[in-house]
């Protein structure tokens, strides 16, 4: 969706800036040598490099160059000497080039500086901020198509005892697994965050219970290899928060999500717990029964 929406800006822009650059030599045929509007070039030329790219804003200079030219000769300002016409068109289009180059390099570093500061910079998955506003997107089209929706909270067991174990460096390293397990058990369209510290917080649209179930299955089981292979005798507290109605804010949905994994905590480490809201009957506690590892197992 998101590549569709850029597609289309790309597309637009570039037609837009095709379209402007003749328009804007046109006007400028118009007012003749009393008014000087030849500023208005660099519009469609900074346009098209800071929507489009470098490579577009360099067609659109080019196609501003020449037809900034057309309309010198046909005004007769070109200057009767060959060699000071060219030198005159080359300084233009260096001009041309020079917009388009800085208007789309400032694009990419302010597109770069957005997506760093959406990212954990650690594990390179999203930050709480950014989970919190992709998290509204996604509760607002819950909403709309009344699905059900999941928010899955982990937290890394005694990671204290990691960082004094391991160093630093390895409790890092670990972080990084947790982010990676995760990320490979999610489908493209799922939301997978770092909220802070050693917190984690998963986002499964139209997902029920049961497939709730079976994604904490899986990636229960890439944890434990992700366990492991660190050697560091890793377990983890999950609470799974399966909303049969969409909740009414984000902030809600993570609080009860948030609350089971702190019950999950309480119960004892190494579990899952599971709730449903609007509530049911029952909540199911599950600690995985088959490795029986760390502080809490039962």
């Amino acid at each position: 969706m998101a590549e569709e929406g850029s597609q289309k800006t790309y597309v637009e822009a570039a037609i837009l800036a095709s379209l402007g650059v003749p328009l804007v030599g046109l006007l400028d045929y118009w007012t003749g040598y009393g008014l000087q509007i030849s500023f208005l070039y660099l519009i469609p030329v900074f346009g098209a490099a800071w929507y489009c790219g470098l490579w577009p804003g360099v067609g659109v200079s080019v196609l501003t160059g020449v037809i900034s030219l057309i309309v010198d000769i046909e005004l007769g300002h070109a200057s009767a000497i060959l060699s000071v016409s060219v030198w005159n068109a080359c300084m233009r289009l260096w001009l041309f080039f020079s917009v388009a180059y800085l208007a789309s390099h400032l694009r990419m570093h302010l597109d770069r500086e957005r997506r760093l500061a959406r990212m954990d910079p650690l594990t390179g998955i999203l930050n709480g901020r950014a989970f919190s506003e992709e998290a509204e997107r996604f509760l607002a089209l819950a909403k709309r198509k009344e699905k059900p929706m999941t928010v899955v909270f982990v937290d890394v067991d005694d990671f204290k005892r990691v960082n004094d174990t391991f160093g630093h460096s390895g409790g890092d390293k670990v972080l990084c697994a947790v982010a990676k397990a995760l990320v490979q058990c999610t489908r493209p369209y799922d939301l997978v965050a770092r909220m802070g510290g050693d917190e984690f917080c998963v986002l499964l649209p139209e997902t029920g219970p049961d497939e709730a179930r079976g994604f904490m299955t899986h990636a229960w089981e890439r944890l434990e290899r992700e366990a492991d292979e660190s050697g560091s005798q890793l377990s983890f507290s999950v609470g799974v928060a399966t909303f049969r109605l969409p909740p009414a804010t984000v902030d809600l949905a993570l609080g009860v999500a948030d609350d089971l994994m702190y019950q999950a905590k309480r119960a004892g480490k190494r579990r899952i717990l599971y709730g449903e809201w609007p509530p049911a009957d029952t909540m199911e506690a599950h600690a995985p029964a088959d490795r029986q590892r760390g502080a809490g197992g039962q």
